[in-house]
C-alpha cells in the first residue's frame, strides 16, 4: 500500500536484501519482534499493504509462512501474493479463502479512506485465536507537538503533502485504542517503535528544542515523545468475530 517516493540509502539500512523499506528506521525490526512474541513461527501471516515486500521477506526469513497483499504488488513477490484494494470491502475470499494466524498492516491504515471499516474486515481473515499487528505514524511525538504549535500540522501529515505521502487519516494512538475497543478487539500490547534520523544542524538543535517542549505533554506516555510510530497487537473478541 505504501508507495512513498522516499530516497533510501543502503548505509542507513533502508533496504532489506535489496528491497526498499517504506517505513521509519527499525520499525520493521520491531514489528518482527512483536510478532514473534505473540504469534511465533511457523505461523501463517498475511502482510496487508505490503508494498515493496521488504517486511514480507523479513518475516519469511524469520520462519513464517507469509503472503503479501497490495494494490500494486511487486513483480517478483517470492511467495503467495494478492492484488487487493484495501479501500474497498474485503474478506477471506479476496485471498483464496485462506485464514491466517496473524495479519500485519504496517504503515497502511493512515492511507485508507475508512480505517474503521478496514479494522472490521480484518476480523474475517483471522483463524480462531489470531492476531492483528498494526503500525502507524505516532502523531503525538515531540516533533508533531512542535509542528502543531508552530504550523497547526502533524509530522507526516502536512499541508501540500497528500500526493507525496498518500496519508489520509490522522490517528493518534489513543483514538486507535478506542476504535479497537468499540469494534470488539482486545489490545494485547501497545508499543511506541522506530527512530528518526537527523543530519547536520538538525541532529543537534531539534532534540534540544524538543526537550524544552516536553513539559507541554506531561499527560502523554514518555516513550510516545520520541518514537515515530506506534504498534498495536490485537485479537478479536469471540463475540465480535464475523
Amino acid at each position: 500500500m505504501d508507495r512513498i517516493p522516499v530516497q533510501h540509502r543502503k548505509d542507513q539500512g533502508r533496504f532489506y536484501k535489496g528491497i526498499p523499506i517504506h517505513a521509519a528506521p527499525s520499525v520493521h525490526e520491531a514489528a518482527g519482534a512483536l510478532l514473534e512474541r505473540h504469534a511465533p513461527p511457523p505461523a501463517t501471516v498475511l502482510d496487508l499493504g505490503g508494498g515493496s515486500g521488504a517486511l514480507t521477506a523479513r518475516l519469511r526469513d524469520r520462519g513464517y509462512s507469509a503472503a503479501l497483499a497490495d494494490l500494486d504488488p511487486p513483480p517478483s513477490p517470492g511467495g503467495p501474493c494478492y492484488t487487493v484494494d484495501l479501500n474497498g470491502p474485503f474478506d477471506a475470499s479476496s485471498f483464496g479463502g485462506v485464514l491466517y494466524d496473524a495479519v500485519v498492516a504496517s504503515e497502511v491504515i493512515e492511507h485508507l479512506e475508512n480505517p474503521r471499516g478496514f479494522i472490521r474486515d480484518v476480523r474475517g481473515l483471522l483463524r480462531e485465536g489470531g492476531i492483528l499487528l498494526l503500525t502507524t505514524p505516532n502523531v503525538v511525538d515531540v516533533d508533531s507537538r512542535r509542528l502543531l504549535l508552530t504550523r497547526g500540522e502533524f509530522w507526516l501529515f502536512r499541508r501540500g503533502t497528500l500526493f507525496s505521502t498518500g496519508h489520509l487519516s490522522i490517528l493518534p494512538y489513543w483514538l486507535l485504542q478506542e476504535v479497537f475497543r468499540t469494534e470488539g478487539w482486545t489490545i494485547k500490547e501497545t508499543r511506541f517503535i522506530g527512530r528518526k534520523e537527523r543530519t547536520g544542524w538538525r541532529r543537534l538543535l531539534v532534540p534540544l528544542v524538543n526537550v524544552l517542549l516536553l513539559p507541554l505533554g506531561f499527560g502523554i506516555p514518555w516513550r510516545a515523545a520520541w518514537a515515530p510510530c506506534v504498534a498495536f497487537v490485537c485479537s478479536p473478541k469471540a463475540s465480535s468475530r464475523g
